[in-house]
């Protein structure tokens, strides 16, 4: 899996790429607030918002369990959430 990662006006994370959200030089794209509020509530009513809110949250998801992984599933209280749990089984 890819990392998230965000070079130029692009953002990539897994198989996902998306033009980035941010207002480049040019005056295109949403400003930096904008797309914090959108992350910090964790949903859009924009598609495209939506998109990079779910995969930032993937991104997470994925880091978290390979944390809980390496920390012998600990602590339990986040290590135990259904989304880490289903992606805990695919690590070995």
């Amino acid at each position: 899996m890819t990392p998230f990662l965000i070079v130029s006006d692009y953002a990539e994370g897994g198989s996902s790429v998306f033009s980035t959200y941010l207002e480049n030089s040019s005056g295109h794209g949403l400003p930096f607030a904008q797309v914090v509020r959108v992350l910090r509530a964790g949903k859009s009513t924009n598609r495209l918002l939506q998109g990079l809110v779910d995969l930032v949250n993937t991104e997470a998801n994925s880091v978290v369990a390979l944390i809980c992984h390496a920390d012998g599933k600990r602590p339990a209280s986040v290590c135990n959430l259904p989304v880490i749990r289903k992606i805990l089984k695919h690590v070995k």
